[in-house]
């Protein structure tokens, strides 16, 4: 089975794709399970699980939350919300809903386990042994100069790698996915549990280059403090229309060339 596990729709704050999009998209791309991971919001319904899995999606409630000191953990299989709070409370309430634990981009700044300054080595430590799986791979966040230090973490705590889009927009649902040789699953139960044990073989779609990789001088400039300044006087909701209509021609673009995926050496 194909797995996307680590996405977010326009639910959370910083989402520009309709929950019908990324069943569209999985669809389009062949993948049979994906992790709808919002940031600090649980929105999945059982209709939304019964209507995608009409269409041959299995989506797994999950969240993206966000620690007190702004680390990211996601909590797979989880049925209601999780509060912010110490990274230590965030685990448990994970493991309480019987949910599985994965540390996405962990080198990020400010948001990566291990790129935030405020977390202590205690901490780091803790969930690296409480988790079950670490990004090797983030659509959102080049890990390529951190591959042997991801691998040797799960070497030393037995995690397991996976690659995961963090898609924002559409066509970005599936450029990192994640094989396990599992049997469709009947029920989230059997999932979860096929999904404890199995081995991982990480994917990309081919041509597939690092989002930070191909940013344009234009989109580094916009990172500069002068233009963040100006830009925040334009309204959100007029940004936001702005940014919808461009993706949806993007995404028209994006479907005249067929995804294939490649296995991550």
């Amino acid at each position: 089975m194909r797995f996307e596990l680590h996405c977010h729709t326009e639910s959370s704050h910083d989402g520009f794709t309709s929950l019908d999009g990324l069943i569209a998209e999985c669809r389009e791309k062949g993948i049979d399970a994906v992790a709808v991971t919002e940031h600090d919001v649980f929105c999945l319904t059982e209709k939304d699980l019964e209507k995608a899995r009409g269409q041959g999606v299995f989506l797994i409630p999950s969240m993206e939350v966000t620690t007190d000191k702004g680390v990211h953990v996601i909590g797979f299989f989880i049925n209601r919300r999780i509060e912010q709070g110490p990274i230590e409370g965030i685990l448990a309430s994970i493991r309480d809903q019987g949910g599985l634990i994965s540390i996405p981009h962990p080198f990020k700044p400010g948001s990566g386990l291990l790129g935030n300054p405020l977390s202590s080595a205690e901490e780091i430590t803790a969930a690296l042994q409480e988790a079950d799986f670490i990004e090797a791979w983030n659509g959102g966040f080049d890990l390529s100069p951190f591959q042997e230090e991801i691998r040797d973490l799960a070497q030393v705590h037995g995690l397991r790698c996976i690659s995961a889009s963090d898609a924002h927009r559409q066509w970005e649902v599936g450029m990192l996915v994640t094989e396990m040789d599992l049997d469709s699953p009947v029920n989230p139960a059997a999932l979860r549990l096929a999904m404890s044990k199995a081995p991982t073989s990480l994917l990309k779609a081919r041509g597939y280059i690092s989002k930070v990789k191909r940013q344009t001088f234009f989109q580094r400039f916009r990172h500069t403090d002068w233009y963040q300044a100006l830009i925040a006087k334009v309204p959100y909701s007029l940004k936001r229309s702005i940014r919808i209509w461009k993706y949806g021609r993007k995404l028209a673009r994006y479907y005249s060339v067929p995804v294939q995926y490649e296995a991550i050496p």
